[in-house]
């Protein structure tokens, strides 16, 4: 009886939580996000085919794939053209970076002050 009673409680909320919810709203903002997440993927994908490779800094690698979008587009992080990748800032892919979990730093450089 007490779980008949949790579920009907549990389906109630469930039913509440729903239809305070913006359906149109929460779709348009997944498709906004969903260009730039999908170019970040990308350029991540790209800077380890191209410039990862153990020798060059995170600030190098940011440069230099930031510096291929400039002068080619968006569209060499992909095989063929989509046009639907938003830009992206270095500091986003950087982000991205960081959050990977298969990350390893070579080395560490500080700065003195």
């Amino acid at each position: 009886m007490k779980r008949l009673i949790s579920l009907i409680v549990s389906l109630l909320i469930l039913a509440i939580i729903y239809t305070k919810i913006d359906g149109l709203g929460l779709l348009a903002v997944f498709q906004n996000c969903h260009r730039l997440w999908m170019a970040i993927a990308l350029a991540m994908v790209y800077a380890k085919k191209h410039y990862i490779n153990g020798k060059k800094t995170l600030p190098e690698i940011l440069n230099a794939v930031m510096v291929d979008i400039d002068t080619q587009g968006l569209d060499i992080l992909t095989p063929y053209p989509q046009g639907d990748l938003a830009l992206f800032r270095p500091l986003e892919l950087a982000a991205a970076l960081n959050r990977l979990r298969t990350l390893q730093v070579v080395g560490c450089v500080t700065a003195l002050a």
